[in-house]
């Protein structure tokens, strides 16, 4: 991506580009917020993918660092299949960013991509379908993107989970106070994957859950320098959206993280196709995500009813009635597909290629029923 892609309003979120970066990334900034941003349009026909990384790690998850073999990354098989990826880093310590964000929430963090999606859309092609998705942490931010890209009238298809955390509180067992604690010890108001919890630390878990993809590949994906290098990264710890201890001060109490999250506006979540993990390294996400989202999808569906049911003079309600509710009945089924693996399914070469078969097939779901609801309530 180069300077001379970008309009005039994306020059002006454009920052200066430190040489920490890797060749393709640059600084932009959306709202008060910088990101280190990747972009690969892709073809003008096809939906541009914003992805969202999880906790403690850099986007560069979904695209690699140089020297790695390209189709262990889910933007190798994106660019098979033409679609183009836009891959945002929220604000860590790494040393691209000139100084730390410790206040910034997860609210802060929908609407700064969600700005930076339409500065880049204004360049590229306004109008383009855009597909956000997230992997783990990533799943926080959603109602806070959404709302956001729709009041700047972007064409948001809707959001794939990639092993996802809905916004919901208490979703499992936790260790947020204790790493709370030891973050505030460690980097202010900051989360890093090193921080030590229950055996064994979250990173050394993550670095096996990497090294185990790798196998399923048959090669390495990564050195475990490479990922502490490239990847791994101290994070806002408020963009985790769970509550802090009494230490933190109550400004970060559990009512103030739900509004910060949208946690119950249904109706201005997403659509939501889901792809999970198969294994027990990754118990939550891979026997919970269907339903959970699921949940988020019904409780769209049906803020939609509701809506529509208020307007005067409903035609055909009996029929549109009947769709809606055979509609939450079969997307569940319908929008959820599993990659065999853990927390990090979709990397590796099986587990990337997968990952992006699915993506497309739920872009293409998400798409139509999208259609079909816009006409639904052309009729009424």
């Amino acid at each position: 991506m180069t300077r001379n892609a970008f309009s005039a309003n994306a020059e002006a979120a454009l920052v200066s580009s430190p040489s920490s970066l890797h060749p393709g990334e640059i600084m932009l900034v959306g709202g008060e917020f910088p990101a280190i941003a990747y972009l690969r349009p892709g073809q003008p026909d096809k939906p541009l993918v914003v992805f969202f990384p999880g906790g403690g790690h850099l986007a560069r998850i979904a695209y690699g660092h140089p020297g790695a073999d390209p189709k262990h990354f889910i933007d190798f098989w994106l660019a098979e299949a033409g679609y183009g990826l836009l891959a945002l880093s929220y604000p860590t310590d790494h040393p691209a960013f000139d100084r730390t964000y410790p206040k910034m929430t997860a609210g802060d963090w929908g609407r700064s991509f969600a700005d930076i999606t339409r500065t880049i859309l204004d360049a590229i092609g306004p109008g383009r379908p855009v597909v956000f998705a997230g992997w783990s942490m990533g799943g926080r931010p959603i109602h806070a993107f959404n709302a956001a890209a729709e009041e700047a009238g972007l064409n948001v298809i809707g959001f794939i989970s990639l092993a996802a955390t809905a916004p919901l509180m208490n979703l499992g067992p936790g260790t947020t106070e204790a790493e709370a604690a030891a973050a505030t010890d460690a980097l202010l108001d900051y989360w890093t994957p090193t921080l030590e919890g229950p055996r064994p630390t979250r990173e050394e878990k993550w670095q096996a859950e990497v090294a185990r993809q790798g196998r399923l590949a048959g090669r390495p994906i990564m050195s475990a320098q490479e990922y502490r290098t490239h990847y791994a990264a101290a994070m806002p710890i408020r963009l985790r959206g769970a509550p802090l201890p009494p230490e933190y001060g109550n400004d970060w109490s559990m009512n103030v993280v739900l509004e910060d999250l949208g946690t119950f506006d249904y109706a201005r979540f997403p659509l939501t196709g889901v792809i999970a993990p198969s294994d027990s390294a990754d118990p939550r996400h891979a026997l919970t995500d269907q339903m959970t989202w699921g949940f988020y999808n019904v409780q769209k569906l049906y803020c939609l009813w509701q809506a529509l049911t208020h307007r005067t003079g409903p035609k055909d309600a009996d029929a549109i009635w009947a769709y809606i509710s055979d509609l939450a009945q079969r997307l569940p089924v319908q929008l959820f597909r599993r990659v065999t693996g853990g927390h990090f399914f979709f990397l590796g070469e099986p587990g990337a290629r997968a990952a992006v078969t699915h993506l497309v097939e739920l872009a293409s779901e998400l798409s139509v029923i999208r259609a079909e609801l816009d006409a639904l309530q052309g009729r009424m």
